[in-house]
């Protein structure tokens, strides 16, 4: 006895936390009153399930919340801002800007690009300006998109919360009934009649209230998730108001900006880039004609020099003689040489003819004898 009557004891001088009740309109007032007269206070697995259906609807609620914030990418926003940004960078404007180089480099050089280069580089730079804008509009639209659907997220999360307000109302109000009259009553019978199954009706009783106070708690804790996900919901709302700013004024002020000043740059480069071609062209024609008078002179002078020239110089004459001469020398002393060579050649031939002869004549001798020699046996 003397544990159920610890629990009993503080059971009956629990105080409660701040009433819901009171701050509930009286129309949410009678609805509580009539949740609390449904629930059985005396039956636990009734109280185990109490009010769980709206605290699966909130968690499934809360899932959806989050899948829908998860799958949003706001990241290829900031990319697409970030990518903006780079390609308004590599326009470069200072290529249009005047350039200084030296007579020749203008002439047969390239000391930079030329205007259709350089138009055609922007061309190709602004469309991927109006490919990005596209994207960024594209997002803009799904911001505002999400932020209605957060809306009814809000408005649902609202539903929700009130409906919680119910639910534990209507567990305080029971929790007051069993507190001030079951526990009580049964108190009273269980002092009066010492009767052991009294004693533990008051026990059951107190602990199917601690039950429903644990219950009513968890109702809090659900009630505290749809408190803290209001903020959550406008803060993303905000976030994407943010955004959906920061895109319009990238849309309708950078990029438009960006556009006219870059036109600008654009003609007066092309003004320039005229004037220096005609600059260009002036000086090449002065230039072409400085070059062809030189090539006059020096033609003039070339001509007159090989007019006072005979057609073959005497030093011609005199080397050509010279070379005449030593040829027919050389010739002469050559042929010299050969005919005394063929003379010893004609000699040497003699003798070995001579040679031969000899050679024959005594092989002739030697074949004569023996023949003598083998009639004779």
């Amino acid at each position: 006895m003397a544990n159920g009557d610890n629990e009993i004891e503080k059971t009956g001088n629990k105080s409660p936390e701040r009433a819901i009740l009171p701050t509930l309109s009286p129309e949410e007032q009678k609805q509580a009153r009539e949740i609390s007269k449904q629930l059985d206070g005396l039956d636990p697995e009734q109280i185990v399930s109490y009010g769980s259906d709206v605290q699966k609807e909130i968690s499934d609620f809360s899932q959806n919340v989050l899948n829908s914030v998860s799958n949003k990418d706001l990241g290829s926003i900031g990319d697409n801002l970030r990518d903006l940004v780079v390609t308004i960078n590599e326009s470069k404007p200072d290529e249009l800007a005047p350039q200084k180089a030296g007579l020749i480099s203008k002439i047969f050089g390239r000391v930079r690009r030329s205007a259709l280069e350089v138009r055609a580089k922007y061309e190709k730079v602004g469309q991927q300006i109006d490919r990005a804008a596209a994207q960024l509009s594209d997002q803009q639209k799904g911001l505002l998109a999400d932020n209605k659907m957060l809306e009814g997220l809000y408005a649902k999360n609202l539903d929700y919360y009130n409906r919680l307000n119910l639910y534990i109302a209507g567990a305080e109000l029971k929790e007051k009934d069993i507190r001030e009259n079951i526990l009580t009553a049964a108190q009273k019978r269980a002092e009066k009649t010492q009767n052991q199954l009294d004693a533990q009706t008051v026990q059951d009783i107190a602990q199917t209230l601690a039950t429903l106070e644990k219950r009513n708690y968890d109702l809090k804790l659900t009630r505290q998730i749809a408190i803290q996900q209001a903020p959550q919901i406008r803060l993303v709302q905000t976030t994407n108001r943010q955004l959906s700013t920061k895109i319009q004024s990238s849309i309708n002020t950078a990029i438009p900006l960006w556009k006219n000043q870059i036109a600008i740059a654009l003609t007066l480069f092309k003004q320039r880039d005229a004037i220096n071609t005609q600059r260009a062209v002036s000086e090449t024609t002065n230039h072409l004609l400085e070059q062809n008078s030189q090539m006059l002179k020096q033609s003039a002078l070339d001509t007159a020099k090989e007019t006072e020239r005979g057609v073959i110089d005497v030093d011609t004459l005199k080397k050509s003689q010279q070379n005449l001469i030593e040829t027919i020398q050389q010739t002469i002393e050559i042929q010299n040489q050969g005919h005394e060579r063929r003379l010893a050649a004609e000699n040497d031939l003699a003798a070995l003819e001579q040679q031969m002869k000899t050679e024959l004549r005594k092989v002739a001798r030697d074949d004569g004898d023996l023949s003598a020699r083998k009639n004779l046996n």
